[in-house]
């Protein structure tokens, strides 16, 4: 078979980088890479890594979208690519990870304020300015080790503030990272 370069999103941290390479490895990949900073392509022998004897490479594509995860394989040969294998799942997806932090934003909110007699979380306004934090809080997060949460007035004119760092929001989501590596590990032995 030709050779399999996994490719690591930038801005990943170690543990999160060594998930993927791991992933990648089980499906037979040699060439774990991470954005320009070496493995395929960048090898000091000048062979390329994942570069086949006749210019062929092969790249996992692991796109976590709102509804769902897509895991692809993809190669490239004489400036053509093809798509050796797809999966797709939906154990694992944006509004998923979302109403994690929106959960345990609410929670906490719940457990500082229970003299209220209320639950955030089933209160439809407070709940949906949780899930619009949340989504934002991800985003910042996706580039950053630590996000502020800010939400005024969350609920009765009483103002939501927390902090979330990036290694917490993998403790929230823990079920929902491994779930990511399913349809992965499925995508590379279809390849």
């Amino acid at each position: 078979p030709e050779p399999l370069a996994v490719a690591i999103a930038h801005g990943l941290d170690e543990p999160q980088a060594a998930a993927g390479g791991e992933a990648g490895g089980q499906g037979g990949a040699s060439q774990p890479t991470s954005d320009g900073s070496g493995g395929a392509g960048d090898d000091a022998d000048g062979s390329g890594g994942g570069v086949g004897p006749h210019g062929t490479v092969r790249a996992v594509v692991v796109d976590v979208g709102a509804t769902g995860t897509r895991a692809s394989v993809l190669e490239s040969h004489d400036g053509l690519l093809r798509l050796v294998s797809h999966v797709a799942s939906r154990e694992c997806s944006g509004n998923l990870i979302d109403a994690r932090i929106a959960e345990h934003c609410g929670r906490e909110f719940n457990r500082k304020h229970s003299g209220l007699g209320v639950n955030v979380l089933r209160s439809r306004r407070p709940a949906a300015k949780l899930r619009a934090a949340a989504e934002s809080t991800k985003r910042v997060l996706s580039q950053s080790a630590r996000a502020a949460v800010a939400i005024e007035s969350l609920f009765e004119g009483i103002d939501y503030q927390s902090a979330l760092t990036r290694a917490r929001v993998e403790m929230l989501i823990g079920g929902e990272l491994r779930a990511l590596l399913r349809p992965v590990s499925e995508a590379l032995a279809l390849a």
